[in-house]
């Protein structure tokens, strides 16, 4: 079949890729959260402000707006309503997957939805136990994204 769009096709013969063992990133597997420690832990306030519906939130405890989400999700689950949590690519980049797991596994969370750049990592940390290039110097250098295990 003939191309008949208005741009011409992509020449991917100047796409260079490299082997993902041979990138440094910012994250592995030993750094993931520990629920565990998380769940011993004495609560306390966070120290930046909780932000919801763009307004910071007042007060001593500034994440007041953290408590009522809290406190919502555990009425909808009494009242076996879903809870459905959707994100992007950070939590799992970041080690947090440990939390997410342990939230739909305790039943609090029903369905836990994301993008494809979570798939990506957690593919990569599953293959390598490390993910998230360094987006500074990737990005520049052409190599961003351009692992070939991860895009193979």
């Amino acid at each position: 079949m003939d191309y008949r769009g208005a741009y011409p096709l992509f020449d991917a013969s100047g796409v260079k890729t490299y082997p993902l063992a041979t990138r440094h990133n910012k994250v592995e597997v030993t750094g993931f959260a520990d629920v565990a420690a998380l769940r011993a832990a004495e609560p306390k306030p966070p120290a930046n402000p909780w932000y919801r519906n763009g307004l910071r939130g007042e007060g001593p405890d500034q994440s007041a707006g953290l408590a009522e989400l809290a406190r919502t999700i555990v009425a909808c689950r009494a009242d076996e309503r879903p809870v459905v949590v959707i994100s992007g690519g950070h939590p799992i980049k970041n080690g947090q997957s440990p939390i997410v797991v342990d939230l739909i596994e305790r039943g609090l969370v029903s369905l836990y939805a994301t993008n494809v750049a979570a798939t990506i990592h957690a593919f990569e940390l599953a293959l390598t136990g490390a993910s998230s290039e360094e987006v500074r110097d990737a990005l520049p250098a052409g190599r961003f994204g351009m692992a070939f295990e991860t895009g193979h």
